[in-house]
Formats: C-alpha cells, sequence, structure tokens
C-alpha cells in the first residue's frame, strides 16, 4: 500500500504500516488489539491525504475502548505537548525522570557563571556528576530546535562550568539540551561536536526521550484518558506531575470525585507506574 499522509509539518510522505505497528507494540497492545485497531481504522488511512494527526486519534479512540492503560501510553507523545503552553510542568517532568533514574535533582535556579549568572531549568547530580539541562518545550508539532540555541547554551554551560571547577568539590559537569520535539541536522552535529548531551523526543535511538520515560515510569498525568482537561490542570497546579504521584488522598484532596471514578483513575495509573 503506497497511501500518502500528510505530517504535521504539511509534507507528503508515504504511509508506513510497520511503523504504526511499532508504535501500538510499544505503548503495550497484543497483537489482537493491534489488529483490531488497524481492521478499524484502515480504510480511513487508505483515503488520500489523511494527516499523521488524524491517524493517530482513530488509533487512540479505538485503543480506548479496548484499554485505556494502554491508550494513556500510546498518548505520550501528544500528552507531553498538553504540559504547556510554557516549559514549566516540562522541566518538572524531566525533573521527576531524572530523579526516578536515583539523581537529586532542582528546577528552575539561577547559578553563577565565572563572568554573568544564569538560568538553569534543571540541575541533577550525584557524588560524581553535575547536569545541567536547559529545556526546549513546543506545545506544537513539526517544530524543531535549531543550531542557535545549542551554541547560546554551549556558551553558558562553559561559563558555568568555569565556576564550578574552581569549587572545593571537583565533580564531572555535563551539558543538556533536551526538547519535547526534535533538533535541526545542524543542531544535533553541533552538539553532538561540541559535547552536548543532545536528548529529544526519539534521539538518541537507545536512549531518546521516549524511552527513558518509559524506561524510569515518569509518564505525566496528561497522559491519563480517565480525567478531564480541568482536572489535569488543577493536580498540575498542586505538583502533581506524574502517574505515580497519584494516589486516593491526593485525589480527594484535589478532585471531588466518585469513588467509582476515582477506582478507574488509580486503576489507569496501574498501567503508567
Amino acid at each position: 500500500m503506497n497511501t500518502r499522509v500528510i505530517k504535521s509539518g504539511g509534507e507528503l510522505v508515504i504511509f508506513e504500516k510497520e511503523k504504526l505497528f511499532r508504535s501500538l507494540k510499544s505503548a503495550g497492545a497484543n497483537e489482537d488489539e493491534i489488529n483490531r485497531v488497524w481492521h478499524k481504522i484502515k480504510p480511513k488511512i487508505e483515503a488520500e491525504n489523511i494527516s499523521t494527526r488524524k491517524i493517530f486519534q482513530l488509533a487512540f479512540n479505538t485503543l480506548k475502548k479496548q484499554r485505556a492503560g494502554i491508550a494513556a501510553r500510546y498518548k505520550l507523545k501528544n500528552a507531553m505537548r498538553e504540559l504547556g503552553p510554557s516549559g514549566y510542568y516540562f522541566e518538572k517532568l524531566m525533573s521527576h525522570v531524572f530523579m526516578n533514574a536515583g539523581y537529586k535533582t532542582k528546577t528552575n535556579l539561577i547559578l553563577s557563571g565565572k563572568c554573568i549568572n544564569h538560568e538553569v531549568d534543571v540541575q541533577f547530580t550525584n557524588q560524581s556528576e553535575v547536569n545541567w539541562a536547559e529545556c526546549k518545550f513546543s506545545n506544537k508539532a513539526g517544530q524543531k530546535v535549531d543550531v542557535k540555541v545549542a551554541l547560546y547554551f554551549s556558551a553558558r554551560f562553559m561559563d558555568l562550568k568555569s565556576a564550578g571547577e574552581v569549587s572545593a568539590k571537583p565533580r564531572n559537569y555535563f551539558p543538556w539540551l533536551i526538547s519535547n520535539n526534535r533538533f535541526t541536522k545542524d543542531a544535533m552535529d553541533y552538539g553532538e561536536c561540541a559535547g552536548i548531551k543532545m536528548l529529544s523526543w526519539d534521539y538518541p535511538n537507545k536512549d531518546s526521550l521516549k524511552k527513558l520515560i518509559e524506561k524510569h515510569n515518569a509518564y505525566p498525568i496528561t497522559c491519563l484518558t480517565s480525567i478531564t482537561l480541568n482536572e489535569k490542570k488543577l493536580l498540575l497546579s498542586e505538583d502533581v506531575i506524574v502517574c505515580n504521584q497519584i494516589d486516593i488522598n491526593k485525589l480527594e484532596k484535589t478532585l471531588h470525585l466518585s469513588p467509582v471514578r476515582k477506582s478507574k483513575i488509580i486503576e489507569e495509573c496501574k498501567w503508567l507506574s
């Protein structure tokens, strides 16, 4: 089948059935569930000029009727965009990712460099490392972080590192540039050459943002299909960022829900913890 589909940037590309199947399997869907999704959406995919966004929505809605927990995992990329419009909650999410990986984390810091002060989105440390991360968030699909951002961040990191190297406790210092979307090729080439750890939705392949979130069970609450957008905003305002923070007490304190709904939310969270 050589059906063309429209990507978020407006580009026409050949639809890859295998890519859809891989994403469904990665979310935890079994073979029977994948086949049911495919048979449901195949006639619409074969129509000309359907968008990848529409394909996602069709697959998501079909999964949601089968198993909400699997649909929630499948929604991860879109769920991160729902953390916006600012990057505040994305920075909090990254803090949880690295906290779950065993680091001590802090967000929204002002640190002194050798020459000037700098804002650091996320700092995560252990006994031998100091990691400083610049988080570039976008709630729009298709946007890419360009090389100017990498150049600017590299200069800021070097100023911070210069100040850190004269401290009483020398450690290894690492810069991270993190995006919930993607980087341009020039940004990736410069970042790799300059020693910046580049992290985006699907880069690097083995340790991408998607895979780190899955590995360290740091799914944002915006993944959940059993709560409304307003309820998600209320939980975020109470600093409940990831699903494994949710328990009955937090639900009772923040949201006024029936026992049936609370049970449904807790059950869905188990799939994401």
